[in-house]
């Protein structure tokens, strides 16, 4: 067979749990690529980060955690020419 090379996963700033589960380390020590799938998730438009989206798949008490990270994502992207955050 063809020896695995990477492992693509839901992994990103918000969900973390290739870290917390050991799959970051396992993959460090073989080695592997761990590849983050989803690492910015889209509104519904596809426009990129919205509190939209984010309302959906987070919990009002993470929702609450994320708030100054999506501000200042789209902060940024105003600054560099009005890009999204996903940008």
């Amino acid at each position: 067979g063809i020896p695995l090379a990477s492992n693509q996963v839901q992994y990103s700033l918000l969900y973390r749990k290739p870290e917390e589960n050991g799959l970051l380390k396992a993959c460090q020590r073989v080695p592997r690529v761990l590849l983050g799938k989803s690492s910015c998730v889209t509104d519904r438009d596809g426009v990129g980060w919205g509190l939209r989206h984010a309302q959906s798949v987070f919990t009002d008490e993470r929702l609450e955690q994320v708030e100054p990270l999506i501000a200042l994502m789209q902060e940024i992207g105003h600054v560099h020419g009005e890009k999204s955050p996903s940008q």
